[in-house]
């Protein structure tokens, strides 16, 4: 993480961010960023053009905002998503699909801490 940035966030005492953020929520698949990283696909962006590498999916997220000391709020794309796809984000929720998508439980949870303050949004 940049650490510049992280620490001006903690020090701004921002009290949430949320994730995805900006344009980038509307052709973002939130499965593409959960499990082993070696494993997620990489993706054209159709918005900036660009390969996105699905590096930095949610456990990360969750991790960055946990030393930020902020909230995130999850957006979900429902503009070329759909209904089933936020639904099946909100089942991360529990502890059998954590283990089965890869996502990391412990400490915390922090994939619910993201869940917790979910943001359907239409792109």
């Amino acid at each position: 993480f940049r650490k510049d940035t992280l620490e001006l966030v903690r020090e701004l005492g921002v009290p949430v961010v949320r994730y995805p953020g900006g344009n980038f929520v509307s052709g973002y698949k939130w499965e593409d960023g959960v499990g082993p990283r070696e494993l997620r696909p990489k993706r054209i962006d159709t918005a900036w053009s660009v390969v996105e590498t699905n590096q930095f999916g949610l456990n990360e997220f969750a991790d960055w905002a946990k030393k930020a000391e902020t909230d995130v709020m999850m957006a979900v794309n429902l503009g070329t998503r759909g209904i089933a796809e936020a639904m099946d984000l909100l089942s991360l929720h529990r502890p059998r699909c954590l283990e089965g998508a890869g996502v990391a439980s412990g400490g915390g949870n922090l994939v619910s801490r993201i869940l917790d303050k979910l943001e359907m949004t239409v792109r």
